[in-house]
């Protein structure tokens, strides 16, 4: 899906990523902020598309970074950016990881990349197997309040949109917070936290309007889901 945008204009839609204000100046300082402190731990971005907040994390001292994309383009742009300092790989989520990764992450991130996936219990049982016992899965989705006006509220759907920087239809699903919180008690995740993300103040610069939008109607929706701590 959308592999006119991930993978034939790549480049472009890296660039793009790096400096869209929905980006650089909301969901991304966000997600850093709900993360917090990662000072030696090992940590995976799943969907980790170019490669752009792996990077912001190699400034924290963790003691591993690793990252996966469904898209090859992608994921070779993002293993020049960070060198040596991150594992990149081309890979499904929906995929089971290798017997030797499961239980070696203690977080996990996955930046509106779940809005493009239909069903969430594949991809949310590899990434519970992936973390250690009392880890933590940072998220963030198109916020449920997006409902298209022609959808029944209680559906999960397949709906387009027109990102105008690029000219193109980019397809993704809507998802009420019910199945939200539904796939993540049945994954056998605990729900920690939500958010929902504050533009930073350098969007009061670059586009007053919409940093005033933002404060009044949050576009996304975030979660840190936790794996359950070893019983003895």
């Amino acid at each position: 899906m959308n592999d006119h945008l991930y993978v034939d204009r790549a480049r472009e839609y890296a660039e793009h990523a790096e400096r869209s204000v929905y980006n650089a100046s909301y969901e991304r300082p966000s997600m850093l902020e709900l993360v917090g402190d990662i000072t030696g731990k090992d940590i995976m971005d799943i969907g980790c598309g170019a490669g752009t907040l792996l990077s912001a994390f190699a400034k924290g001292n963790p003691r591993t970074l690793a990252g996966i994309d469904a898209s090859p383009r992608l994921a070779a742009i993002a293993a020049s950016r960070l060198d040596r300092r991150a594992r990149i790989r081309v890979r499904d989520v929906r995929e089971p990881f290798e017997l030797a990764e499961r239980g070696s992450m203690d977080v996990i991130v996955c930046s509106l990349m779940l809005d493009y996936v239909e069903d969430w219990k594949a991809g949310f049982a590899n990434c519970r197997s992936l973390l250690r016992p009392g880890g933590s899965m940072f998220f963030s989705v198109t916020h449920p309040n997006e409902a298209p006006s022609d959808t029944d509220l209680g559906e999960c759907v397949l709906v387009s949109e027109l990102w105008p920087s690029f000219g193109l239809e980019v397809s993704r699903y809507y998802r009420p917070l019910t199945q939200m919180l539904q796939a993540i008690a049945d994954a056998g995740f605990i729900l920690r936290r939500t958010a929902e993300p504050q533009p930073a103040t350098s969007l009061l610069w670059r586009d007053p309007g919409l940093f005033v939008r933002l404060k009044r109607r949050p576009r996304f929706l975030m979660f840190e889901i936790g794996n359950p701590p070893q019983t003895k």
